[in-house]
């Protein structure tokens, strides 16, 4: 017998092979939530790493900004003292070595 033929005959052998039929889409049912768990799993922690990314690049630039404001600050004054020694002694007047590092750091 064939096929469908040979289940009609065997009602036993059918029930047999509807319960291993079950159990087979039962456990393919399973491994699919599975493989979707992971899945969310694995964009929610794709998420996770995006947003610390970002947290770490604001937080650089923030850096940057204040880092470069605080280094600007102090040397703003010491350009400005500098100019203002430059007129009053000007940097031809001093020693060799003197003039010409006030004259290099005003230009």
């Amino acid at each position: 017998m064939h096929g469908a033929e040979q289940l009609a005959d065997d009602p036993e052998a059918d029930a047999e092979a509807g319960d291993v039929g079950l159990a087979a889409v039962a456990e393919a049912v399973e491994q699919l939530g599975e493989a979707l768990g992971q899945e969310r799993e694995t964009a929610r922690l794709a998420e996770e790493a995006r947003q610390a990314s970002e947290r770490i690049s604001r937080r650089q630039q923030q850096f940057a900004t204040v880092a470069a404001h605080e280094l600007r600050t102090p040397v703003t004054a010491v350009l400005g003292s500098l100019t203002t020694v430059e007129r009053l002694i000007p940097p031809e007047t001093l020693p060799p070595p003197a003039g010409e590092l006030l004259a290099a750091c005003t230009r």
